[in-house]
């Protein structure tokens, strides 16, 4: 529908095809994307195919705990990240930080994941590394939205930093663990 902002966030865009009907998606201006990344050989990877085109693609870098399966997880690895987005600057707009904080169970590592997430949002917005205002934080795909609300809210970024509460994975998938959570 026209004047409707159309949002896409996404973390597993590999293979020219995926990146193909992502870029031809994005020849709409109402059409809002990004990617997630959390490896340089993916921003490598993706800068390569949006350079030929001529077209550039906004991402969310990724962080994830330790123990992990996705996401940035340690400072090496955030540095190689952000070495690979310098190298692909023009082709690759780093525009916020993501976070999926489901995988912890309990409060205090959540509050401290969290935390870490603004950190990193601080540092990369005073280091001058995003190339969208404001800034994007996005995080709560899990049942802990309200202490995400609370964390994110109390880092008082202002208008610098819009902060994006999102659904984790949906339908009848995490209906259980979500009826679980919800009655702790």
């Amino acid at each position: 529908a026209h004047g409707v902002r159309r949002i896409l966030m996404a973390n597993q865009l590999v293979g020219k095809q995926n990146m193909a009907t992502i870029a031809n998606l994005q020849r709409d201006p109402e059409f809002e994307f990004y990617c997630l990344v959390d490896s340089a050989a993916h921003i490598d990877q993706l800068g390569a195919f949006y350079s030929t085109r001529g077209q550039r693609l906004n991402v969310l870098l990724e962080l994830g705990v330790e123990g992990g399966r996705t996401g940035v997880r340690d400072n090496e690895q955030l540095q190689a990240v952000l070495a690979g987005l310098s190298r692909w600057r023009h082709t690759i707009a780093l525009c916020g930080v993501e976070i999926y904080e489901g995988v912890l169970s309990d409060e205090s590592s959540i509050r401290a994941f969290l935390q870490r997430a603004v950190e990193v949002t601080g540092q990369l917005a005073a280091e001058h590394r995003f190339q969208r205002a404001p800034i994007l934080l996005s995080g709560a795909g899990s049942a802990w939205y309200d202490v995400v609300a609370e964390v994110f809210s109390a880092a008082a970024f202002g208008d610098a930093v819009e902060i994006v509460l999102r659904p984790g994975c949906y339908l009848p998938h995490d209906v259980g663990a979500y009826r679980e959570a919800q009655a702790r």
